[in-house]
């Protein structure tokens, strides 16, 4: 398998368990800003 197609379904394994985690994940800046967070996070934190 060509090592773009390795990376692309490396991605999206890793986008669907952060979309499917029945826990709150969520990335932030240095600064401490969210980037991304999961529905459950947002749940959580409204």
């Amino acid at each position: 398998m060509p090592a773009e197609q390795l990376i692309r379904t490396s991605e999206a394994k890793y986008q669907r368990l952060f979309e499917i985690a029945t826990i709150g994940i969520f990335q932030s800046s240095v600064e401490g800003k969210v980037i991304t967070a999961n529905s459950e996070f947002a749940h959580m934190f409204g």
